[in-house]
């Protein structure tokens, strides 16, 4: 039991550290707020891991789940994607166009966010942290059972919390709200419909072919830190630096085009690139350190253009950022070198 129980629970304390401290919008001198939180992103991070092991959907499984999880929060939870002054962001909805309600490039940033932030990011780090269970479930019946308990009493948890003390009288429009849900159950039915990636004796042989194919033109662990950092940095602040400043250099629908074509590109690349070349211990590492400073980095600056937030809360953010990139580092000295293990392949 403990073998499983230790990735359980720190995937579970993970996906809200990631989610809402790393970002700044938790901040250190409020962390005690975080433990409202705790449930609902831990309970559907560790929830979508074991759907995506079990069914064998792989990194894509656990991205769609991801949006699923995010479009649940932003769009039924917190409802901030039709009221960004929810979350006070403002600025945003008054920067842009809105679609069906949800306002554009705010509903884009926050569910790319969630998806690959606070949901694939901490199953990645999950499984480098304890690559032994990477491609197991780690909970029975039970322990399932327990989870959706507890994600379910974190859902409503914070619903009350929003619509009680953070944005009283929130209006609640009940065609919104329907729609949000069917498109929730539409990204879970496909994701748990994805086919399985194969069996893992007859798969094997084929990603060793794959790899040696791809061997030549597969990345350098250094430049998949580069670019994933670059992409998830890039593709947030096209959005949100215009929307919050209140200044569009350029009209929204460059902006949101943009972002959505690196969001495109990057993930390609990471299915055909990294994929093909064997998706092994130093590129999952490498894609982990690159995308784990994108959060402060957009956190500090939000606190710029807003003033969020104390000196203390920017150094500690910044030195909590260094403490998680050490935590990062000595997995990677405990990792085979190159060595590879099924798994979700969260990102």
């Amino acid at each position: 039991m403990s073998a499983t129980r230790s990735p359980v629970i720190t995937l579970f304390l993970l996906a809200p550290l990631v989610a809402e401290v790393l970002s700044g919008s938790t901040p250190l001198t409020g962390i005690a707020g975080l433990v409202f939180f705790v449930p609902m992103y831990g309970g559907a991070a560790v929830l979508i891991r074991e759907t995506a092991v079990r069914r064998g959907g792989g990194r894509s499984a656990v991205l769609l789940l991801g949006l699923a999880f995010a479009l649940l929060e932003e769009g039924l939870v917190v409802q901030a994607i039709f009221h960004p002054q929810a979350v006070e962001a403002a600025s945003w909805g008054a920067a842009g166009g809105r679609l069906l309600g949800a306002h554009v490039t705010f509903t884009l940033a926050v569910l790319v966010y969630h998806a690959v932030w606070s949901i694939a990011l901490p199953i990645l780090l999950c499984d480098l942290i304890f690559p032994a269970t990477r491609s197991r479930p780690l909970l029975g019946r039970t322990g399932l059972a327990v989870t959706a308990a507890a994600f379910t009493a974190g859902v409503v948890l914070v619903a009350v919390l929003v619509r009680s003390r953070i944005a009283p009288g929130l209006p609640v429009p009940v065609a919104r709200s329907l729609g949000v849900a069917l498109a929730v159950g539409a990204l879970v039915r496909i994701a748990v419909r994805l086919p399985a990636r194969g069996g893992r004796r007859a798969s094997r042989a084929a990603r060793a072919s794959r790899t040696a194919r791809g061997t030549a033109r597969t990345p350098a662990p250094w430049a998949v830190a580069l670019a994933s950092a670059a992409a998830g940095s890039t593709f947030l602040l096209v959005l949100m630096v215009p929307a919050a400043s209140g200044h569009r250099p350029v009209p929204e629908p460059v902006s949101v085009g943009a972002a959505v074509a690196i969001a495109a590109a990057a993930l390609v690349a990471s299915h055909r690139r990294i994929g093909d070349g064997g998706w092994d211990e130093r590129r999952r590492f490498a894609l982990a350190a690159g995308l784990l400073p994108v959060p402060p980095v957009i956190g500090l600056v939000q606190a710029a253009l807003h003033g969020y937030g104390t000196v203390a809360d920017r150094v500690g953010l910044v030195a909590l950022e260094a403490g998680v990139i050490a935590l990062l580092a000595w997995t990677g000295t405990r990792s085979p070198a190159g060595g590879r293990r099924d798994g979700p392949e969260a990102c």
